[in-house]
């Protein structure tokens, strides 16, 4: 299909512009001085209003330092300004547009009309840069302060929009240095939950914490780090069998006494409402449990317990130091 023209549809952004044919070519913003409109290009405008105005204009964030963007102000979301650019024809031409938001608060917006015949009749592939940060943002519950700077946000909410910014642009790699800093119970779970959604979704994740049941809840596989060399490394599945230990973690009433038997019971910690016991080498915890009923103790929670990273973290630098 022959197409002629490059036309550029934007609500209140900026475009940095390459059209490609047999080969690629950025189009020319020539040595235009800032202010002015390019050669070989003309503005219009969809529907009715007052014709938009584009310039080019300085932006030290893209590579050539200088960017074609519309500088009037249209409230309206119903119309588009075009910038059209008459001195490509190609066929089956493959153009990409990179469009920066620099204001708008009704729609920050910006494609390539494919099909223009009139004002009335024309086709727009556009993309809106508020729609995935609204996304975001209503999905870590921050859309009520959309409009503030982020030096005024609490540090809990600053944490959440470093996390989208990580996020919105739907990267395959997500690198997440401290995500949980500064958030409370409430939002370390939204959290946790938006990570486990995004590893879902087939994203390869990379987390550091220094909050070791964090680790265990989110990681398939783990590095432990200390002091800036690694001690331990592997499936978090693998590295808990092998320091596993012969323990069972207890909630009971009664049986004074019972546990003092160094002949089947080798330690005795207090973790808040559970005791774990750690059973002599060999020894078995259904002879334990059996005890524990034929004493008629009262038990609420007989479980064998797996070692914790933060046990194994310890352990593993304990060795090294």
């Amino acid at each position: 299909m022959n197409r002629r023209g490059l036309i550029l549809a934007a609500a209140s952004a900026a475009a940095a512009t390459r059209g490609a044919a047999q080969q690629s070519a950025a189009v020319p913003l020539g040595n235009t001085p800032p202010g002015q409109l390019p050669p070989g290009f003309r503005v219009a405008l969809t529907g009715r209003g007052t014709a938009p105005a584009w310039a080019v204009v300085d932006d030290a964030s893209v590579p050539a330092g200088r960017v074609l963007a519309q500088t009037s102000a249209d409230q309206a979301d119903y119309r588009f300004p075009l910038a059209i650019y008459d001195g490509v024809t190609a066929k089956d031409v493959e153009v990409t547009v990179r469009f920066k938001a620099v204001a708008g608060r009704v729609d920050r917006a910006g494609g390539i009309a494919v099909r223009l015949i009139d004002a009335n009749n024309y086709y727009v592939l556009r993309a809106n840069a508020l729609a995935r940060a609204k996304h975001w943002c209503d999905r870590m519950e921050i859309s009520g302060w959309m409009d503030k700077k982020t030096e005024e946000l609490s540090k809990g909410m600053q944490q959440k929009v470093q996390f989208i910014t990580a996020v919105i642009h739907d990267p395959d790699l997500v690198i997440l240095d401290e995500p949980f800093s500064g958030l409370d119970p409430v939002n370390v779970e939204l959290m946790s939950d938006t990570i486990l959604e995004q590893k879902a979704a087939g994203k390869t994740i990379i987390l550091s914490t220094h909050q070791m049941e964090i680790a265990e809840k989110l990681c398939d596989d783990v590095c432990m780090i200390n002091r800036s060399r690694k001690v331990l490394d592997g499936k978090l599945r693998e590295i808990r069998r092998s320091f596993s230990r012969n323990a069972v973690a207890l909630q009971f009433e009664g049986g004074d006494g019972l546990l003092n038997d160094p002949a089947l019971v080798a330690n005795i910690r207090q973790h808040g409402d559970d005791t774990e016991i750690l059973l002599v080498p060999g020894a078995n915890p259904q002879e334990l449990l059996r005890r524990l009923v034929d004493a008629h103790v009262v038990v609420t929670k007989f479980e064998l317990v797996e070692p914790r990273l933060h046990d194994i973290f310890i352990e593993k630098v304990r060795e090294v130091a």
